[in-house]
């Protein structure tokens, strides 16, 4: 179990070899549809748009988050009550403890009403060592792991279909609608959006079997999709999560919900 060290880097040499996930280089296309777009996060950004998640490091969670529209790397960047921080401080040291070497491990620890990460000790007789104290955000929560864990956003769905039409579609010349279209594609949970790529919005032309197979991709595993129009994929995926926060206000988290948006279903970017 190692789930919540930092990527390899020089500073965690010990750290699992999970690095974040690069895109593939390759001519045309691929400088252009970015399946994630990420920008390198501002946390104190008041434009972004939070909204309630599940998040994971692999095996630990998921934990009640929120989530912005920023990134780093590749992984979510969310914050937490403390409440939720005190759970992932009992399993971060619980796996810990269960290390034949825990030099390499950080975990999280709750001291009165500030969040300290802490890297592990080398033996039971060592002290821990504080490597950050994190105040609370102007909304009062906790910016854990920002830009350093690979917290991921849980998504069960079945999506494995339209993530290989995603990539399929990233390293093809398909035709575009246009150069400010765009289609931003996410797993929908009701009151929660997984994202799985932004794309250019790809002609609709059923004689296409492109178009055709990632229309049915989305429709099969309850996919859902937006189309709009924006100046670039961050804008799309900012204006994405505004709609869908603004819609979705309303629902339960506990209630069982079907998708309520369907493949390519046209927004206003300016909501």
């Amino acid at each position: 179990m190692s789930c919540s060290r930092s990527p390899p880097s020089a500073a965690s040499p010990g750290a699992k070899a999970r690095g974040p996930p690069s895109a593939e280089s390759g001519p045309g296309p691929e400088d252009r549809t970015p399946v994630r777009p990420s920008e390198e996060p501002t946390l104190t950004d008041t434009r972004l748009t939070w909204l309630p998640n599940l998040v994971h490091l692999d095996d630990l969670g998921p934990y009640p988050a929120q989530t912005s529209e920023l990134t780093w790397k590749g992984f979510a960047c969310p914050r937490f009550t403390l409440e939720t921080a005190r759970a992932i401080a009992a399993d971060t040291q619980r796996a810990a403890s269960q290390l034949d070497d825990p030099s390499s491990w950080q975990s999280v620890h709750v001291v009165g009403d500030r969040v300290e990460i802490r890297s592990a000790a080398q033996t039971p007789a060592s002290a821990s060592t504080v490597a950050k104290v994190l105040e609370a955000d102007s909304d009062g929560l906790f910016h854990i792991g920002s830009n350093s864990w690979v917290w991921s956003e849980l998504d069960d769905r079945n999506s494995s279909q339209t993530a290989e039409q995603l990539r399929q579609m990233r390293r093809t010349a398909y035709p575009v609608t246009g150069p400010e279209r765009w289609c931003v594609t996410f797993a929908d949970y009701g009151w929660r959006m997984v994202l799985l790529g932004v794309l250019p919005e790809i002609v609709h032309d059923w004689d296409d079997d492109l178009f055709a197979d990632f229309y049915t991709a989305q429709y099969t595993e309850a996919i859902s999709s937006y189309t709009l129009t924006a100046d670039s994929a961050a804008e799309a995926y900012a204006a994405a999560r505004r709609h869908f926060g603004a819609e979705r206000a309303g629902i339960d988290p506990a209630a069982t919900v079907m998708p309520l948006a369907f493949p390519f279903h046209e927004i206003n970017s300016t909501a």
